[in-house]
């Protein structure tokens, strides 16, 4: 095997730099390919050795040139940021979320990618001992790509320190994601010592974290609304309408666009979590729940609690989604209300709907007889990427020019807010004094062709910096979310723009003197205002001037807020995994105290309620519902689903059972189409055992078609409409009347077609047949329900369809 393979595969991350500064806009620098290069040519010649053949180096070029050069570029072009270490676990949660073809396509590419390195480095007879060596070399790398990062920012400083764009395009995706791998396994391991702690503290005087004796306490409520950002912001678009509710902007305005500085882009909202609760910053690149919180901290709820509060968080999703379950207790929660708590009766995709969610929310606290003040935390959803909405919300706003994420997510914005805003005008109702709080998590992912914040120039301006440039320049837009402050009869209160963290100070400083105090009122009675900096995708920016404002170079305000952010990071490492020797200096006894914490389940973890399925009447050996990859489908329409249930027909039978919303899909290759059975049973099943019923299937022997001997036969392959609104047009005919149409198995003919239990007459085309509603269906598709179709030979339903009729449109 000649070392040209080596060479070629070694160049290949040339190709995908090529492509990344044309297509993503990320430029690595000559250094930056000069060292990916290199890591590269060095792990091509140990495996070399090994090889069988040059498929294993060219894989190695490709996956090199896929995950450390184009993923990056990728990553930076839809979020803002690198692929860093910590994004392992992310990827855990990102697959958690997806639902449906994307799910399966995730997964289907990562197992495709692992089988085919597994193949192509499978070393030769006797190449062990080169394949060992490029293990060697690789962790070589990985060991010493921290010193090499080090002694490049000495040889030449980056113009900024904090731009990790900037510090990809110098350093190269290898040795940049090495290094991060350093800093992150170091950053996790990191606990201060009291020294460090004691410097962190110096000058500040001790907070009140225990309520005076005059604290007379309130309800308290703390909505988290997923991803809510103005969309006005985007000038290059036209709106329809404000995709925000009318009542959501004039609270806006009269809050003179208070807005929260959020730590980060597109996901990761347990980081604001952590932020808003616990009044310290989340760290750069992991999730605070998952990575940094092991100790109970005085957090928003326990300073709460401790003050006479039941403390309660209700967030409609998994319980163990990024560590709430084990992360919740450690903050102070006493109550937790995941998605087993909820009804799942009405939902955006596979998220459920913010009004029933708050719907909900108001029920429990309606029934509640616990008569301690509340403290009432609650994380929206159905805002959450990829903004899906049941067919009851049709799109309310028109985008243009086109861009069909951004109108899915401007529609899916204007039902949250205006749920949001149902919610607080019944919590006003019910209680005029309670506090209510509500703010984003962060800006929406919208795509990236074309990307419709660089069409209107909301970019980070922080790639390619030179120490020429302005030290400081104008905060993005995508770091501000929506901030708005409901002090009970006072109504909407400005309170300017705050970092995330600055979030419980806020809603304790509303409570009134004699309220707890957070570690923000410390450093802010010494004169620090540890609430003027933060870290924004690891950019530092200052409040300068009454603005808000990103550091890309040598300042003195910007050196004093790195220094500031290292006394609030040491605090947090010390409080959430550390010794926590800043709770001996305060003194007070009771906030490192292990709480308990009560997680409602009120229904199972995994199961499946079914209105409807199909289709129930096969034809032995006969494809239905045809798929583009050769498979056969049966549907369903659902009632509620959970977990992740499987299909089982009949005794042996399992397939994998996919689910987006209240829509259900199986899938069967040929093989197992044809091992389908008469009075089959279909059934649900859960991993944990759980299991129901969903119906029986009828089949028909192969040989039931046209023939003088029965002279009938009929299977439907697919049908329309499947969904419509009750009154409104659909399939119109030139006539003016509106039509149906079934997709028959081949060989169909002869039957007798009933809709909404009446014969109607039908034409065939092209094995479709089609029928007209008149004047006496007309009513059964006026109303909301299901109208059952069927096909019979001499009396006998063959096959069976049911056409949805939902509620009118709301006007």
């Amino acid at each position: 095997m000649g070392w040209r393979h080596v060479a070629w595969a070694a160049a290949v991350p040339l190709a995908a730099a090529w492509l990344a500064a044309a297509a993503l806009g990320t430029r690595y620098s000559p250094w930056g390919l000069a060292l990916d290069g290199l890591v590269l040519l060095t792990l091509l010649v140990a495996l070399r050795l090994s090889a069988r053949g040059p498929i294993a180096l060219w894989m190695t070029g490709v996956l090199y040139a896929l995950l450390l050069v184009a993923a990056p570029a990728f990553k930076v072009a839809q979020l803002q940021q690198p692929v860093l270490a910590a994004d392992a676990t992310a990827l855990v949660a990102l697959l958690q979320v997806l639902s449906g073809w994307r799910l399966w396509l995730a997964a289907a590419l990562l197992a495709g990618v692992a089988l085919l390195a597994a193949w192509a480095w499978w070393p030769r007879r006797g190449g062990w001992l080169g394949l060992l060596l490029a293990a060697g070399v690789a962790a070589g790398w990985l060991l010493g790509a921290a010193w090499l990062d080090g002694q490049l920012d000495r040889a030449a400083p980056l113009a900024s320190p904090d731009n990790l764009i900037e510090r990809l395009e110098r350093r190269g995706g290898g040795l940049f994601l090495m290094a991060d791998f350093a800093h992150y396994r170091r950053e996790k391991a990191s606990v201060p010592g009291a020294a460090a702690v004691a410097r962190a503290l110096d000058g500040l005087s001790r907070p009140r974290m225990l309520a005076g004796p005059g604290f007379r306490p309130r309800n308290v409520h703390v909505v988290l609304i997923e991803t809510a950002w103005d969309p006005l912001q985007l000038g290059h678009f036209r709106f329809s309408r404000d995709p925000f509710d009318p009542r959501f902007r004039r609270a806006m305005e009269q809050s003179k666009d208070s807005a929260v500085l959020v730590p980060g882009f597109g996901g990761a909202t347990a980081n604001a979590e952590f932020e808003a609760l616990c009044g310290l910053p989340a760290t750069r690149d992991q999730v605070a729940f998952e990575h940094t919180l092991a100790k109970p901290m005085p957090c928003l709820p326990r300073l709460l609690r401790q003050a006479g509060y039941l403390a309660t968080a209700s967030h409609p999703y998994h319980a163990g989604f990024w560590s709430r379950d084990q992360a919740y207790p450690l903050l102070g929660f006493e109550r937790y209300y995941p998605v087993n708590a909820f009804e799942l009766d009405d939902l955006d995709g596979m998220f459920l709907a913010d009004a029933s969610t708050y719907r909900q929310v108001l029920a429990r606290l309606e029934q509640e007889s616990d008569p301690r003040p509340q403290f009432n935390y609650v994380v929206s959803l159905s805002s959450h990427y990829p903004y899906e909405r049941a067919a009851h919300r049709p799109d309310r706003i028109a985008v243009t020019p086109q861009a069909p994420l951004l109108e899915a997510y401007a529609n899916a914005i204007a039902y949250s807010t205006q749920a949001f805003m149902d919610y607080v005008q019944e919590v006003q109702a019910r209680d005029p004094d309670a506090l209510v709080v509500g703010f984003g998590d962060h800006a929406p992912v919208l795509g990236q062709a074309p990307d419709p914040y660089e069409l209107s120039g909301i970019v980070l301006p922080t790639r390619r910096d030179s120490v020429a440039e302005p030290p400081l320049m104008a905060l993005p837009a995508l770091a501000r979310v929506p901030l708005l402050v409901f002090d009970g009869r006072k109504g909407v209160v400005p309170v300017g723009e705050i970092p995330m963290f600055a979030i419980s100070d806020l809603v304790l400083s509303r409570l009134g003197e004699d309220a707890p105090r957070t570690w923000l009122s410390a450093f802010r009675e010494a004169g620090l205002h540890a609430d003027r900096t933060r870290l924004f995708l690891g950019h530092t920016t200052v409040r300068r001037g009454g603005h808000w404002q990103l550091c890309r170079g040598p300042h003195p305000d910007c050196e004093a807020a790195r220094s500031l952010r290292e006394r609030l990071v040491t605090l947090r490492q010390d409080l959430a995994r550390g010794d926590q020797h800043a709770l001996s200096w305060l003194q007070i006894a009771g906030l490192s105290a292990p709480t308990g914490m009560q997680v409602e389940k009120r229904f199972a973890d995994c199961d499946l309620q079914v209105d409807a399925w199909g289709p129930d009447s096969l034809v032995q050996g006969q494809d239905f519902n045809p798929q583009a990859d050769g498979s056969n489908t049966f549907w369903f329409r659902l009632a509620s689903a959970r977990g992740q249930p499987r299909l089982r027909i009949g005794q042996d039978l399992d397939v994998p059972l996919t689910i987006a919303g209240l829509n259900g899909s199986a899938s069967l290759d040929p093989g197992q189409r044809d091992r389908l059975r008469d009075g089959d049973a279909l059934a649900w099943v859960c991993p944990d055992g759980r299991q129901g019923q969903i119906g029986r299937l009828s089949m028909q022997p192969a040989n039931v078609t046209a023939s003088a001997q029965a002279g009938c036969a009929a299977g439907i392959k697919d049908f329309g409409p499947r969904e419509l609104r009750a009154g409104e047009p659909f399939n119109v005919q030139p006539d003016g009347r509106p039509a149906g149409w079934l997709a028959l198995s081949p060989g169909s003919q002869g039957f007798e077609l009933t809709v909404a239990g009446q014969v109607v007459d039908y034409s065939i085309s092209d094995q479709v047949a089609s029928f007209t509603v008149d004047e006496a269906l007309a009513p059964a598709f006026a109303q909301p329900g299901h109208i059952p179709v069927a096909l019979a030979c001499a009396g006998k339903v063959v096959a069976r369809a049911r056409i949805t009729v939902l509620d009118p449109a709301p006007r």
